[in-house]
């Protein structure tokens, strides 16, 4: 289990990166827009349904940016600039 921090302060970041003009940075906002996406359909939802669409629904795109997410930085982490500061936070 990984902890995460908040979802708009690691878009900022990326968003950042973006105006920037990198592509990369773009991918994780998209990855990311689509997890606000759901969140957003569900605003109704009590706890328990929440829960129930997050484990099946969000999760999957949440390990699946983590996963992407640990990579990049990996091939980053020797480049200076918003990019790699926004995966490396």
């Amino acid at each position: 289990r990984q902890e995460v921090g908040c979802w708009s302060h690691c878009r900022r970041y990326f968003y950042e990166a973006a105006i920037g003009k990198e592509p990369l940075a773009r991918e994780a906002l998209y990855r990311i827009h689509r997890i606000f996406e759901n969140e957003a359909r569900w605003a109704r939802e009590g706890p328990a349904r929440k829960k129930e669409l997050r484990d099946r629904i969000t999760r999957p795109h949440v390990e699946a940016f983590l996963v992407w997410a640990e990579a990049e930085y990996e091939r980053l982490q020797g480049e200076r600039g918003l990019l790699r500061s926004a995966f490396g936070l």
